[in-house]
């Protein structure tokens, strides 16, 4: 293999040592990462990318395969673990990468960290994964299967059934489309002409069936080079995303205030819809949070704008009954977003979905205070835990007296057509989306009056 694949692999291995069980995000480190080594070629780096999540999304999986084929007394050192399922990965799920390669650039990697001594036990294991791979006897389990973490498992299974559950899971370990809202405010030839450049640099927008503005993309190794981007006429927002901002109902003339926005997307979507005589104030907990907004609110030229950094569970009295719409999209479990977020399964517990769904009442306590009276709240998460989700829509409407809103307006007739329980729902004032069942993001969306 060239030099160029060597230093790919020894990034990835990097990335790997820095992220697992340190609590570091694996998107924000492998973006910084890329960033340093920026001179390399892109090739190298979709590849990095590519070989990375799919390590980590597949790690419970190709440690059991570890486990069938490398018989090791006492624990083994976890360096040569992270090379075994970099090697494993690549022969069980990259056809791109020939064995023969996947084999030999993993001793490489041992050597070159100094483990020379274990090149014969690395390229034996390698080689015997590579000579039975489809001989590989799978469990009943769908913790190795799915390569979730138990827990997990057994909560969707108990909330949603083994059916759905199967579903859900499994869509986790599919690369996650890439979504984009078209700016509403543009005139219809400029968007013509966006979608257009879009189709000729080779990204196939494809328009998405639960709204008008929404367009799946396809071989984006980069948004910047994607036409429109960087001119703010489109932005990258999840389908879900999206459809909590259209069943807000927001007017021209509103004020809106986005307790947890960033990066921006929803206050962005926002302020598009409440026009110049309308306000969004998008508020989250850190300047790094709000920093990302405001880059966000420059790429697409915003004017009508403004952000705070405010943490969500202190009061801010000056904002006490001075709001049209609160949009909560709040901290949660990300169970939802597994598959684009790959590492968030491994670094949650029931514990820390009990203290988020605290912390979520804390902000929601202080979001319907700033609300007007005939105010709306918009209540969200990426997540489809019942304690975080319909616990809570039970806590707003019951605690603190809100009373849920149709959101029927906002939902298009294919979504109903993909899931017709959700007919029922929509009209009751919430919607749960759930990966692999719906065409987005695993997400929560529920809307609620204050009289």
């Amino acid at each position: 293999m060239s030099k160029k694949a060597t230093l790919s692999r020894r990034i990835v291995l990097e990335i790997l040592e820095n992220t697992q069980g340190s609590g570091e995000k694996l998107g924000v480190f492998l973006r910084s990462v890329l960033n340093k080594y920026d001179y390399i070629d892109p090739r190298d780096k979709a590849f990095i990318k590519y070989l990375t999540e799919g390590v980590v999304s597949y790690q419970i999986k190709l440690d059991y395969v570890i486990g069938q084929f490398a018989k090791v007394k006492g624990k083994m050192k976890p360096l040569i673990r992270h090379i075994l399922r970099m090697g494993i990965f690549q022969i069980m799920y990259m056809d791109s990468v020939p064995d023969e390669a996947a084999c030999n650039e993993s001793v490489n990697l041992a050597v070159d960290r100094g483990m020379g001594q274990l090149r014969g036990f690395v390229n034996g294991v390698l080689r015997n994964v590579s000579r039975n791979k489809d001989k590989i006897k799978w469990p009943d389990d769908m913790s190795v299967i799915y390569s979730c973490p138990k827990w997990i498992c057994d909560m969707i299974v108990k909330e949603y059934g083994k059916e759905k559950a199967d579903t859900i899971l499994a869509s986790t370990l599919k690369p996650a489309p890439i979504n984009i809202r078209l700016r509403e405010n543009l005139d219809n030839k400029t968007k013509e002409e966006v979608i257009n450049a879009i189709k000729e640099a080779g990204h196939n927008p494809v328009k998405h069936p639960y709204l008008p503005y929404a367009y799946t993309l396809e071989n984006v190794p980069g948004m910047e080079n994607v036409p429109g981007f960087m001119e703010g006429y489109i932005t990258v927002q999840d389908v879900s995303s999206q459809l909590l901002v259209e069943c807000a109902g927001i007017k021209e003339g509103d004020h809106i205030i986005d307790m947890c926005a960033a990066p921006g997307g929803k206050s962005i979507h926002a302020a598009d819809k409440c026009g110049s005589s309308g306000h969004v104030e998008a508020r989250d907990l850190t300047e790094f949070k709000t920093d990302l907004i405001e880059e966000n609110i420059e790429r697409m030229q915003v004017t009508n704008t403004s952000v705070k950094v405010w943490d969500g569970t202190v009061e801010d009295n000056k904002a006490i009954e001075s709001a049209d719409i609160v949009i909560c999209d709040l901290p949660c479990s990300g169970i939802g977003v597994i598959g684009r977020k790959n590492d968030i399964k491994y670094n949650i517990s029931p514990e820390s979905v009990k203290e988020l769904a605290s912390l979520q009442r804390a902000i929601l306590d202080n979001a319907v205070k700033y609300l007007k009276k005939g105010g709306i709240l918009m209540y969200s998460t990426c997540t489809i835990t019942k304690s975080e989700n319909i616990d809570n829509r039970k806590y707003i409407i019951e605690e603190k007296g809100l009373e849920p809103v149709s959101i029927e307006d906002g939902i298009a007739e294919a979504l109903i057509e993909d899931d017709p329980t959700a007919a029922a729902t929509i009209k009751e004032g919430y919607l749960q989306l759930l990966p692999g069942l719906h065409r987005c993001d695993g997400f929560f969306i529920s809307k609620y009056i204050k009289q």
